[in-house]
């Protein structure tokens, strides 16, 4: 309701005004230019939730009109500002923001070398124990860009004892290569073939209307029908016609273990379409018995703290929230979650990035031998001699 220019003119009293800013006057009340609202009035809000309390007051003047105002009016939105002013200062301060970092970590991992030099030995040392499969293979899929290359880079850097860039990656929005690639891992220049297989697939896309490897071609790669080399096409998945179609693969030649990997600056904006296709292919696999894990890579651009400090990154609040939230989304628990700074355009190795790659390798590793182990009791595999 209009002020009142006038003290005999009609309009809202001054206090109902004040009584709105405070939230005691309900929606659709009806003022009364003669008396202002009470407490004694049924309508009256006793106890306003801060929700119901103005949070901004704008005095509205005519342009043509500025010069007119006349004392009564003025000397009202001056009782109005003052009773603003007042409420403002009794207003309790904000909260503090919580702290950028936990308490404990949500992860238990220390950054040292000797748990570095563990861990090497642990995936140095490993075995299937399984004739059918010697090398089980780890399929990474994820988004263009993701770290899928740099995650093998990386690793391929590790056992080298340099940073070494064999697979091709990049930071565009399209796929850096269109071919799937099998790569092996040797334990130093010219030294043995350590157990595992890293598979490298085109970019999923985003869009429906980007290219990205098909899905159709995903299933083919897990159940080994795709050689090494073969170049997808986006707009058409493999057949059985195709030459270069592997019709009677092995157990050695399918996948063992189907890793997510995931940009963490970007883990809050996976749309729709890219969570049902992980969804889809989470479904399927779960039904062959193939564990699905989940590579957040690029953690130290998601958080400042980690940034300043890898060692930090169990330790972010900003990261354990975006993580919890994506393992409900993709439908994975915590403990299948491992996050990684890839080497990018670092020349030498640091531990820190060693330590969380070869952690998340491990796990890779684990969850192939449960793929194995279901095999097995399925009676697909048979276990080698000790």
């Amino acid at each position: 309701m209009g002020m009142e220019r006038k003290s005999n003119e009609e309009g809202i009293q001054v206090e109902d005004i004040i009584s709105a800013i405070k939230g005691h006057v309900p929606d659709m009340y009806e003022f009364n230019p003669k008396e202002s609202l009470n407490m004694k009035h049924k309508t009256y809000k006793d106890s306003p939730r801060r929700a119901d309390q103005m949070h901004c007051v704008v005095c509205v003047v005519e342009a043509d009109k500025i010069t007119l105002m006349d004392k009564s009016l003025v000397n009202k939105f001056e009782t109005i500002r003052s009773q603003v002013n007042k409420m403002k200062a009794e207003q309790p301060p904000p909260p503090p923001p919580p702290k950028p970092l936990l308490e404990k970590p949500w992860r238990n991992l220390e950054l040292n070398e000797q748990v570095k030099n563990e861990l090497l030995q642990d995936i140095r040392n490993y075995e299937t124990l399984t004739e059918s499969v010697e090398e089980p293979r780890i399929l990474l899929i994820g988004q263009i860009g993701a770290g899928k290359s740099s995650f093998f880079n990386s690793v391929k850097s590790i056992f080298r004892g340099h940073v070494t860039l064999q697979a091709g990656s990049g930071q565009g929005e399209t796929s850096v290569s269109n071919l799937y690639r099998i790569y092996p891992v040797h334990d130093g220049k010219g030294g043995k073939r350590l157990p595992y297989i890293l598979c490298d697939t085109m970019g999923l896309e985003r869009e429906q209307n980007e290219d990205g490897i098909h899905m159709n071609d995903i299933i083919s790669v897990i159940n080994g029908h795709v050689p090494d080399l073969y170049e997808f096409d986006p707009k058409a998945s493999i057949t059985k016609n195709d030459i270069r179609y592997r019709h009677e693969p092995v157990l050695g030649d399918k996948v063992h273990c189907v890793v997510f990997v995931i940009d963490a600056d970007k883990m809050s904006l996976i749309n729709k379409i890219l969570r049902q296709k992980f969804q889809s292919i989470r479904t399927t696999v779960h039904k062959m018995g193939i564990p699905v894990l989940v590579l957040i890579t690029k953690v130290d651009e998601a958080c400042l703290e980690v940034k300043k400090d890898l060692s930090k990154v169990y330790w972010s609040r900003y990261l354990n929230e975006k993580v919890t939230k994506l393992g409900q989304e993709l439908g994975v628990p915590m403990s299948a979650i491992s996050l990684v700074r890839n080497y990018s355009s670092e020349t030498d190795l640091d531990w820190n990035f060693d330590i969380l790659i070869l952690n998340a390798l491990k796990q890779m590793l684990r969850a192939a031998d449960d793929c194995l182990d279901d095999m097995k009791l399925r009676g697909l595999t048979r276990s080698s001699s000790t």
